[in-house]
């Protein structure tokens, strides 16, 4: 059967050097800058993590791109047993989540989630251990062994299923019971440890920066040889800078540094827009994570994604903590849905994270499980879906500038405020990912630059609420604009989707077998290189090229 011809007239035979190209395919796979797989299933990841040289997103330890698919369980040390965390990791990980946040010790915060004291009171455990040997709150005798060994078999069952836990070793959450932010707040790590010089309690003393320091110093010893451990620093307060009490938490994070070199650190601000670079003391986080409620909490965080995506130096981005959904008042879904999408397409490469009012949060709260398994769940299954099936450590968010695609993807129609369209898509043209937002019921129109594709393309709409595509063409030209109109309401009845464009040689959106042949072809020398197999542009293909090709061929 002959599928290809060389320049000397000679056929090439398909099937023989396809089994060869698979050969060597092997070969390259073996070597991890040759292939871009997500590292998302479990088993496939090889802790620990580490920032790619373009500091724009994670990768493993075999160089796959690793995004944080991130959840809150806040309480889970202290509400959980060992089956809870069985349950919900089992639940999760079928649904794409990879990460998961945990404070431990946990401050007793559980009144301001509405979670009455059961069936434990943090910072004890619903068995009873504490992680204080003394006096709650002196960071001097935090380390009960039989403790921190509960939080161990946490990270290690995380560890097993391919998943990444967040710890927050001392969380700030400076707040009254009303929800105000202050430093003399009850239910919180600032004042006990942090706020020297708060009269209210009788630990700020002894909590010093040496203190601190030796306290980061044991974690660091005792999870950096784990390799799924990420550090949460501060915690919905920050002190002014140049204050003692941040001095005091970044030396947790400095001692963490020094026993676990590699170890990466994350951080969570003031509400509802900030970012480390805003505080002098903790711009030098390894993830650039920002707040997500938008400016002046108007829910538009596609604003504060662009602000931290083009801060400087690059860092990978992570959406943190956008509206918390509530399954109590489903009305927050869409809300949520939003600000999730938002936030990943303006410029989070590093993942995104997201909270359930009160109880995914708080794994081992009565009735909890009944929750992880509702629609917002699902919802987020799908946008992981979506963004598994794309480069999506190599997409840029639309607009000319500083980290930015270099063109503006949308032509007309991309709205304003909450009605805010965005758009990304990579460099080489091959992908394109717009997400339209809800704004009630009916159709949305607006118009995308085609020049941004490589060659024709395969145009989709995906529904955020189901996760399933509906075909709009193949065959697109990549020249001039073209108007699209969302197909009205999505599966849940509210109306927002997220079109989705891909090219290829053929311009269908899949990869066929004579396109696999091609590529050898062009690796063999045997036909001119095209841009959709040489994607780095030098004049040839390389053999790792070759691979992206089959990969895609087999649905990898």
């Amino acid at each position: 059967m002959k599928i290809g011809n060389s320049k000397s007239g000679v056929p090439v035979f398909g099937l023989t050097v396809f089994l060869i190209a698979i050969l060597l395919a092997g070969f390259a796979e073996s070597a991890h800058a040759t292939t871009r797989r997500t590292a998302a299933v479990a088993g496939s990841v090889k802790f620990p993590l580490s920032i790619h040289p373009t500091g724009r997103y994670l990768v493993d330890s075999g160089g796959n791109p690793f995004r944080l698919n991130m959840e809150s369980t806040w309480l889970m040390p202290s509400f959980a047993s060992g089956a809870d965390v069985d349950t919900y990791i089992s639940s999760r990980t079928s649904k794409g989540f990879n990460t998961f946040l945990i404070m431990a010790p946990s401050p007793n915060l559980s009144t301001l989630s509405g979670i009455p004291d059961l069936p434990a009171t943090p910072p004890a455990t619903a068995g009873g251990l504490n992680p204080f040997t003394g006096t709650v709150g002196d960071f001097r005798n935090v380390y009960s062994e039989p403790y921190w060994a509960w939080i161990d078999t946490i990270v290690d069952k995380a560890a097993a299923a391919g998943m990444v836990v967040v710890v927050a070793p001392a969380y700030f959450q400076a707040q009254d019971g009303g929800g105000a932010q202050s430093a003399t707040a009850t239910r919180s790590w600032a004042v006990d440890i942090y706020n020297q010089a708060d009269p209210t309690s009788g630990n700020s003393a002894v909590n010093t920066q040496a203190v601190m320091y030796a306290y980061g110093q044991w974690l660091g010893t005792r999870y950096g040889a784990k390799g799924n451990v990420l550090w949460l620093a501060a915690g919905d307060y920050v002190f002014s800078d140049g204050s003692e009490g941040n001095i005091r938490g970044h030396k947790i994070i400095d001692g963490i540094r020094n026993r676990s070199p590699g170890a990466i650190a994350l951080f969570q601000g003031r509400w509802p827009d900030s970012m480390p670079d805003d505080y002098t003391e903790w711009k030098d986080m390894d993830i650039r994570s920002f707040y997500s409620l938008g400016p002046g909490e108007n829910g538009q965080n596609f604003a504060t994604a662009d602000r931290a995506w083009t801060a400087s130096p690059a860092r990978p981005t992570l959406m943190f903590e956008p509206t918390y959904y509530n399954p109590n008042a489903p009305s927050t879904r869409p809300t949520a849905r939003r600000e999730l999408w938002w936030g990943v397409t303006a410029g989070s490469t590093a993942g995104d994270h997201s909270a359930v009012a009160g109880y995914t949060e708080s794994v081992g709260y009565p009735n909890w499980a009944n929750y992880i398994e509702d629609g917002f769940s699902y919802d987020r299954a799908y946008l992981f879906s979506l963004f598994a099936s794309v480069p999506w450590y190599a997409m840029l968010p639309s607009g000319v500038g500083s980290g930015r695609l270099g063109k503006t993807l949308l032509t007309s129609g991309a709205g304003t405020g909450l009605s805010t369209i965005t758009s990304q898509a990579t460099a080489d043209g091959k992908n394109l990912v717009a997400y339209v937002p809800p704004t009630g019921t009916g159709a949305t129109t607006f118009s995308v630059d085609m020049t941004s594709m490589f060659s024709p393309a395969r145009a989709r709409w995906y529904d955020p609420t189901s996760g399933v595509y509906t075909a709009i063409g193949t065959n697109f030209a990549n020249t001039g604009t073209l108007q699209f109109t969302t197909p009205g309401n999505n599966g849940s009845g509210t109306n927002d989707w997220i079109l989705q464009l891909d090219s290829n040689c053929s311009g269908d959106g899949a990869v066929a077998i004579a396109e696999v042949q091609s590529a050898i072809n062009m690796f063999l020398g045997l036909k001119a290189p095209a841009p959709c197999v040489d994607t780095n542009g030098v004049g040839g293909v390389a053999i790792s090229e070759v691979q992206k090709v089959i990969n895609a061929f087999l649905g990898q």
